[in-house]
């Protein structure tokens, strides 16, 4: 009897747990993979929620550095302007140009550290280089005139700049409408 007994409790114990097994497994695993799935989409959210903050901080910094940089040359423009051969609307002129201060530094930073990965916008990214082209041309001039402001004295920085007016007013007029191109595309991103 006792045999009799083992074997009918351990065949509905064995039953039990095949059947436990059999039902509650591919429940578990349902879940499981559930479970991930959805966890799996949270993580990507936060990833590309992470990532659209970090893109529009890198596009902030560098729409700040692109209007300091718009404002001097706008500067720039206005006080060449009304350049003629007068002396005194030269000094002015190469005063200004003398102590023109533009900045790239952040540029520079992003696009050393990989930032630039971020802006997933070939068509701005293009457009960005081309501002800062732009402002590294006329940056340029600037750093020579002052060198030779200080080296060569007032008079040849006069005489070169009289030389210049049109390459020099080209290249702030390609620096001034690239650099708006690219505020305003930021603008629109940062809007989207």
């Amino acid at each position: 009897m006792l045999d009799m007994a083992f074997w009918k409790d351990f065949l509905a114990n064995a039953l039990a747990t095949i059947l436990g097994v059999v039902i509650g497994l591919p429940i578990a695993l349902y879940i499981g993979r559930w479970t991930q799935r959805h966890a799996d989409m949270s993580q990507a959210a936060r990833t590309a929620l992470e990532t659209r903050a970090r893109k529009l901080k890198v596009l902030g910094l560098i729409k700040g550095e692109l209007s300091f940089n718009l404002g001097t040359l706008r500067g720039l423009t206005h006080t060449l302007a009304p350049l003629d051969s007068r002396k005194d609307n030269q000094m002015i002129a190469q005063a200004y140009l003398v102590q023109a201060q533009f900045t790239d530094e952040a540029w520079a930073a992003f696009s050393g550290a990989g930032e630039t990965a971020y802006l997933d916008d070939p068509v701005l990214l293009d457009a960005i280089s081309h501002a800062y082209f732009s402002i590294g041309r006329v940056k340029g001039l600037s750093d020579k005139l002052f060198t030779l402001n200080y080296v060569a004295g007032d008079s040849v920085a006069t005489q070169l700049i009289s030389g210049m007016e049109d390459v020099l007013q080209l290249s702030l007029e390609m620096a001034v409408q690239s650099i708006g191109d690219v505020i305003a595309r930021i603008d629109l991103m940062k809007g989207a």
